[in-house]
């Protein structure tokens, strides 16, 4: 059993650089996610088999959708603000709205 969930990977390197200065300012006390690893989840899955997982990996390849922009914009945290667990960044409306469509697809 494995942990799964479909995301999109941030690839951006200007993006990328921004978000690590922000994480380099931020005082909490918490590992921060390495770069390679920063995404958009799509949709979480939780523990699932490897059969199940080869079955997730084709069934994904078959959905369609054209690449698109998104701006970064917010930053959030939960599951409280003053002792986060996760800190996220959000997106424009435009961009979230072609997320949510694509997460709709999975």
């Amino acid at each position: 059993m494995m942990l799964v969930f479909v995301a999109i990977e941030i690839s951006n390197k200007g993006v990328i650089y921004s978000i690590e200065k922000f994480q380099d300012k931020i005082n909490i006390d918490a590992k921060p996610i390495e770069s390679k690893n920063f995404h958009f989840t799509l949709k979480f899955l939780g523990e699932v088999s490897e059969q199940i997982v080869q079955k997730i990996i084709q069934a994904i390849q078959t959905i369609e959708f054209s690449s698109f922009s998104i701006s970064l914009k917010g930053v959030g945290a939960f599951p409280k603000l003053k002792k986060p667990k996760v800190i996220w960044i959000g997106t424009d409306e435009n961009g979230g709205n072609l997320l949510i469509q694509l997460s709709k697809k999975v």
